[in-house]
């Protein structure tokens, strides 16, 4: 076996930055998924209303269906690395809040 056919054979996970890579974008969607399904519930948990947590549900996934079509074209047009900087920024700090309202103790 040559050396290009050792190299071939390698795993990607053999690089450490793919690794790295790997490991963000997976605690980025387990995160994610979590969030999906706590903040219904955290609503609920407030209001104790169902009608509250399904707008809740309709507040999280409207914007994906309503502006999929113009964010992508932005994205083609902007880049995608740049806009989804920005987009996870804002989203964390949107977040920011309702972290510290259910540690304090408020929810």
């Amino acid at each position: 076996m040559s050396s290009t056919d050792a190299q071939i054979q390698r795993s990607i996970f053999s690089f450490e930055a793919f690794r790295q890579y790997y490991a963000g974008q997976v605690l980025s969607l387990l995160g994610d998924g979590f969030r999906t399904l706590a903040i219904p519930l955290l609503v609920f948990r407030i209001s104790h209303s169902a009608l509250s947590t399904g707008i809740s549900y309709v507040c999280k996934f409207a914007p994906f269906a309503l502006f999929i079509l113009v964010a992508g074209s932005l994205a083609d047009r902007i880049g995608f690395d740049r806009i989804y900087s920005r987009l996870s920024q804002r989203r964390d700090a949107g977040m920011r809040p309702l972290t510290a309202a259910e540690l304090k103790g408020g929810a």
